[in-house]
């Protein structure tokens, strides 16, 4: 029996885009844990919650960068969804001005957000179904860590 090298590259390309998806999720993870571990009033805290902030912002911006990237594959691009994933990025911007609970609450808000848009986007799409269970799971497990800070901020 020969198989598809087709197929084999699909399933290929479908385990570094979760590896991948992990390895971006780990840093949060940890800086959340570590963030939940120690108290409030610690010195280290303020650095790591940054670091948290930022780690965030940029996960927003390339959220953002894979929607802007994929409507431009389109032979005409829907300019409002255009404008639409320049907006994550920008929110991640904005939670670095911002500080303690208010930073972490719009990240939070940010990211279900656009879990939600890229789940149903990708859901839709017949060759990329797959993609949509990927933006779920991820979404769910980085929710659940700012939900974490926000408790550790408390």
């Amino acid at each position: 029996m020969q198989s598809n090298p087709e197929k084999s590259e699909a399933a290929g390309g479908k385990r570094i885009v979760w590896l991948l998806s992990l390895i971006m999720l780990a840093p949060l993870v940890i800086v959340a844990v570590m963030l939940a571990s120690i108290d409030n009033g610690n010195p280290a805290f303020p650095p790591l919650l940054d670091g948290f902030k930022t780690t965030s912002a940029i996960i927003l911006s390339f959220l953002g960068g894979i929607r802007w990237g994929s409507e431009m594959r389109n032979h005409a691009p829907n300019s409002l969804i255009l404008v639409a994933a320049m907006v994550p990025p920008l929110i991640g911007w904005t939670s670095l001005l911002l500080t303690g609970p208010t930073a972490i609450g719009l990240l939070l808000i940010a990211v279900c957000a656009m879990g939600a848009w890229d789940s149903f986007y990708w859901h839709d799409k017949t060759d990329t179904r797959w993609y949509a269970a990927v933006r779920t799971i991820m979404t769910l497990a980085a929710a659940f860590l700012h939900g974490l800070v926000l408790s550790a901020m408390f």
